[in-house]
């Protein structure tokens, strides 16, 4: 016996355990009858037994056996009643016994033969509906926008899709709604017939401003759209966005924005320095340090020279004093310790100089996925 009879026998054993009594053993021969006929691959006589089985002991498991006869001998036949009534079936036990063992089982068969219900539904509308129009002159609002409304020669907005008797000749309709761009169409109704109105409307942009940050680079999924400050919003198809703003030397910025049809959302942004741009600053701002202490120093430098040139000129023509020979000798000493020191000084300058403009200029750091 296959696993679903199993399921289907075993419910009914447990109402025999809890004393049903004579009605029940009745069940289980037109269960175990159905059974015989299910194996069979006769489903319409499995469907005889498991209904009489069921009237007799309705249990959620011999639903879902009822169901699966119904829906095989649906793709047989081609019968949408037992289509229908699969669908019926299988909600019947998934309700009864929402942790059954067929729960998974039922799941699925509702998720495909559901929307075949659904749709044998819509195309007998429809049927009838083409049936009901071959009688009269009408005009049918047809568009895929949901909410949208239609109005015919200036009445009443109703909502769509919409089906209205006029007469023959010429007719105005508008079609809105929401988030959409209204339209205005004019349309021949043809004496007798349905004519059908195509009321498909273009959904408006999202309008999309950033504020903050200055003379950053804005982008829009990875798109180039513009530096800030921009010259307005930036339209967008509605849904959902990836914005990134970016510049030298800042910590870019990456936003998820959800637009809305027709709507606007103000992003404010504000960048910050990177760690790689602190620290340039600052070995720019020890390098102007050095630099002027450089200066200091060959300062210090020159008037030393200076003071060794003056003496060393009068020792020449007239000769110097004790006194004067020793401030000589220092005045050498003082100017070749701070011309080392300049030097020393300077050049250490210059590296810094070099190394934060170095560090300025390759601060490009990478946008966050």
């Amino acid at each position: 016996m296959s696993p679903l009879l199993w399921t289907a026998l075993w419910g009914l054993g447990m109402g025999v355990q809890t004393g049903a009594g004579d009605s029940l053993e009745e069940a289980k021969r037109y269960f175990e009858a159905g059974s015989q006929a299910y194996r069979q691959s006769r489903y319409d006589a499995a469907i005889a037994a498991f209904e009489a089985a069921y009237d007799l002991a309705p249990r959620p498991a011999l639903a879902f056996s009822m169901g699966q006869a119904y829906r095989l001998q649906y793709f047989l036949d081609r019968d949408p009643g037992k289509l229908v009534r699969a669908v019926e079936l299988y909600k019947r036990y998934l309700a009864e016994d929402p942790d059954g063992r067929r729960r998974e089982d039922a799941v699925d068969h509702l998720s495909t033969l559901e929307p075949i219900v659904l749709r044998m539904e819509q195309e007998r509308r429809l049927s009838e509906l083409e049936a009901e129009s071959a009688r009269r002159t009408q005009l049918m609002v047809a568009t895929g926008v949901e909410g949208a409304r239609a109005a015919i020669d200036g009445g009443p907005p109703e909502t769509a899709p919409l089906v209205t008797e006029v007469g023959p000749g010429e007719h105005e309709v508008r079609v809105e709604a929401s988030g959409y761009a209204s339209r205005t169409v004019r349309i021949r109704a043809v004496e007798g017939r349905l004519v059908v109105v195509d009321g498909n409307l273009q959904a408006l942009p999202g309008q999309l401003r950033i504020t903050g940050a200055r003379g950053a680079q804005v982008s829009v999924g990875g798109r180039p759209v513009g530096e800030t400050p921009l010259d307005g919003p930036i339209s967008l198809e509605a849904g959902r966005h990836f914005v990134t703003v970016e510049k030298r030397g800042a910590v870019p910025v990456v936003r998820d924005v959800r637009l809305e049809r027709g709507g606007e959302q103000t992003v404010r942004v504000d960048l910050h320095p990177t760690r790689q741009r602190q620290w340039a600053w600052g070995v720019l701002g020890l390098s102007t340090a050095l630099a002027a202490a450089g200066g200091v120093s060959l300062g210090v430098t020159l008037s030393a020279e200076s003071d060794a040139q003056g003496l060393t000129d009068r020792l020449q023509s007239s000769g110097l004093t004790a006194t004067e020979a020793r401030e000589l000798d220092d005045a050498i000493a003082r100017r070749d310790d701070f011309r080392v020191a300049s030097a020393v000084l300077l050049g250490t300058a210059g590296v810094a100089a070099a190394t934060g403009l170095l560090l300025f200029l390759f601060d490009r750091p990478p946008v966050p996925s």
